[in-house]
């Protein structure tokens, strides 16, 4: 019976080399799967830190509200300025003052917005169009009345903005004209006044909410208005 050739030197070096490169192919596969499923851990991670986060927020807005209903003497977010409040491990950082010294977009008059808007550097090209705005749903009868309606409402201006226009601008009980402190300024928010507090979270989390407790017979009520998000975006 003849007998079959083995393979020669150079068979075997092919063979040898192919083999190789299966190897670096498959470790290539293996390490770009290994990269994708890091990314995709990192990224649950980061959807679960924002849920985390957002749970925080609405946890340490409905503590702040439940102490101001209730007149609680000794919370921090009786008095105007910022605080913290932890929230199951997480500390929730923010600011509280009073609504009534900004100017209201529903009440001002023109000349008095424009002054708000030119000190905060917006071009006058803008102002005219975000005054003209204002005008139009003046005319029409219709009320300015959330905080999403209102920082819809600025979003060219507050582009431009050299800082948060909200900061000086509400649409919920504000002055007609720009606030001129004529003296000390109470830090005192008691229960009835109408106030802004504004949240954060580590991570990038933020929340704004405009809130005033009301006596209806003899239960106190929280109106309520929030939004999640930075209002100045």
């Amino acid at each position: 019976m003849a007998m079959r050739p083995g393979p020669d030197a150079g068979e075997r070096g092919y063979a040898l080399i192919g083999v190789i490169w299966l190897l670096v192919f498959a470790g290539s596969v293996t390490a770009l799967l290994l990269m994708r499923a890091s990314d995709r851990m990192n990224e649950v991670k980061k959807q679960g830190d924002l849920v985390r986060g957002s749970l925080a927020l609405e946890g340490a807005l409905d503590a702040i509200a439940a102490e101001r209903l209730f007149g609680n003497a000794d919370s921090p977010w009786m008095t105007a300025g910022s605080h913290s409040i932890d929230m199951d491990g997480i500390s929730v950082s923010g600011t509280i003052g009073a609504e009534e010294q900004r100017l209201d977009i529903n009440r001002a008059t023109a000349e008095a917005i424009d002054g708000e808007l030119q000190a905060g550097g917006v071009s006058r090209q803008t102002r005219m169009r975000t005054l003209g705005s204002i005008a139009e749903a003046r005319a029409a009868g219709e009320r300015i009345g959330s905080l999403a309606a209102l920082s819809a409402l600025l979003g060219d201006a507050q582009r431009e903005a050299k800082g948060c226009l909200l900061d000086h601008l509400t649409a919920f009980g504000g002055r007609a004209q720009p606030f001129v402190s004529e003296g000390p300024v109470s830090q005192s928010l008691p229960p009835y006044a109408l106030i802004r507090v504004r949240l954060g979270v580590s991570g990038g989390g933020t929340a704004t909410a405009i809130m005033r407790s009301v006596p209806v017979g003899a239960t106190p009520v929280l109106i309520l208005d929030w939004k999640a998000g930075n209002v100045c975006d």
